[in-house]
């Protein structure tokens, strides 16, 4: 049985076929760190062996649930996360994930989520991410909360206003920035997206609610090695329900270090078809 070589543009077509299809697994998966839907979780002893925690700074403070999502919901369904009404109803919402480091120009992370709320004239909803340090592990009502002297960045609307702003802290110091006005409808579904990108200058902030993109803000004084290892939802003075729904969290490296990383492991493919090409033309003659 004879065994021909491979010609030249045989082995330039999977050249490009390795190296687009390991580019195609990278963007499908897209660094996903958390996608969460709550599908067979069940109350709060199933959140938190899903590795979502709560805090109140009430000892007796009002937990988070699961609830079947509310009939007039179109993006939630099934069980969602719920925070249900009652005066001690500001319980904040975690889950701890594995580092991730902003380290080369235009790496980025964005968490994003659907909730649905009722609405009073001073509930405000606070979405972000964390550097806490270690990973958050129980339940805690009364005390200090887990994000006290932990840098972090949040995007913060109340939500009978029109005024969303977003924060970035330190631990000691805040900055902030208002951004683009937008309402959000009371009972209703709305998704919310908070994206955090290293630039020159700083990590810029950037969102969208319910589709519309709302203006940026550059945090400068904040370099390369940035890490975040914490989510964060809050509801504050607020005594409505919450639900929460279709969490997810991803990060994407700098496309042009994608591009070197996958141009070294083509040419190292292209490499072993050539040799192996070489080797069958030697083994013909």
């Amino acid at each position: 049985m004879n065994t021909y070589p491979l010609r030249k543009h045989q082995s330039l077509t999977l050249f490009l076929l390795l190296t687009t299809g390991l580019l195609g697994i990278h963007q499908a998966n897209a660094g996903t760190i958390i996608n969460q839907s709550f599908t067979g979780v069940s109350g709060a002893a199933g959140l938190n062996a899903a590795g979502y925690y709560f805090y109140n700074n009430s000892a007796s403070g009002t937990g988070w649930s699961t609830a079947s999502a509310p009939m007039s919901s179109v993006s939630i369904s099934g069980n969602a996360a719920y925070l249900p009404g009652s005066a001690s109803v500001n319980t904040a919402l975690f889950k701890s994930f594995t580092p991730v480091t902003l380290s080369n120009l235009g790496d980025s992370i964005t968490v994003e989520l659907d909730f649905q709320a009722s609405i009073n004239n001073n509930g405000r909803f606070l979405l972000g991410l964390y550097n806490i340090g270690s990973a958050i592990t129980a339940n805690q009502f009364g005390g200090g909360s887990p994000i006290s002297g932990k840098s972090g960045f949040y995007l913060m609307q109340t939500l009978s206003q029109t005024n969303p702003t977003y924060v970035y802290t330190d631990g000691a110091t805040s900055k902030s920035s208002a951004t683009s006005s937008i309402s959000l409808a009371a009972g209703s579904d709305h998704h919310l997206a908070l994206t955090l990108t290293l630039g020159e200058n700083g990590v810029t902030m950037s969102s969208r609610i319910d589709g519309t993109t709302l203006s940026s803000y550059l945090v400068t004084g904040v370099g390369g090695g940035f890490t975040v290892d914490t989510l964060y939802f809050d509801r504050i003075n607020s005594t409505h329900f919450t639900y929460v729904d279709n969490i997810q969290l991803y990060a994407i490296p700098e496309t042009g270090c994608l591009g070197l990383n996958l141009l070294g492991l083509g040419c190292i493919s292209a490499a072993t078809l050539l040799k192996r090409r070489k080797r069958a033309e030697s083994c013909i003659s």
